[in-house]
């Protein structure tokens, strides 16, 4: 492979993050769960539960107490398409609600691994996507590298990486935490 190729890396991302308070941790979280919410905004679908939580989560990395999430939570797993739905959008919509999800639960309990889950669920969804736009190979190795080498793919694992660097850079400035977070929902891992 590449020298310059990037591949998932959970165990390295999860001691990475590990290093991190709890605000930056959630900040994370919630920058892959707003990347995702901006990719199903911009393909016309409703994300007004999913913007809610990262509206929480927006104000938890600002310094606000975050308080009880369960009611968000249930709401938001309540939401989710039927494992059955056909379709990207449907699991584009699973991959946004879960990682939210993820993103409050991180908020809640400071656990490294539930923002690790929020940013496998951005990973599993450009990973779906370029499997769509890459075509077979009688070698599986062959379609996997093609479609880890894939744009899309390429981009959400640089962004993840940008952003674990500049939180383990920046310290716990609310500013730059609130930037990160706003900063996702301009960046659908569609787009």
């Amino acid at each position: 492979m590449d020298d310059d190729l990037l591949a998932p890396d959970e165990p390295r991302l999860a001691r990475e993050l590990s290093l991190l308070p709890t605000q930056s941790k959630a900040a994370f979280a919630a920058a892959c769960a707003g990347r995702l919410a901006a990719a199903l905004m911009a393909g016309g679908a409703d994300v007004g539960l999913t913007f809610s939580a990262l509206c929480l989560l927006r104000a938890f990395v600002a310094g606000e107490p975050m308080g009880d999430v369960t009611a968000l939570e249930a709401r938001l797993l309540a939401a989710m398409p039927d494992e059955d739905a056909p379709g990207l959008a449907a699991a584009l919509s699973e991959d946004a609600l879960a990682a939210a999800t993820y993103a409050l639960r991180c908020a809640a309990n400071g656990h490294t691994e539930d923002a690790v889950w929020a940013a496998r669920r951005a990973y599993e969804t450009v990973d779906r996507l370029a499997g769509q736009a890459v075509t077979g190979s009688t070698f599986i190795e062959e379609v996997e590298v093609a479609i880890l080498r894939h744009p899309t793919v390429q981009t959400e694992l640089r962004r993840q990486w940008r952003d674990l660097r500049e939180l383990s850079e920046g310290g716990e400035d609310a500013g730059r935490l609130v930037g990160l977070v706003e900063r996702s929902a301009r960046e659908a891992v569609l787009g």
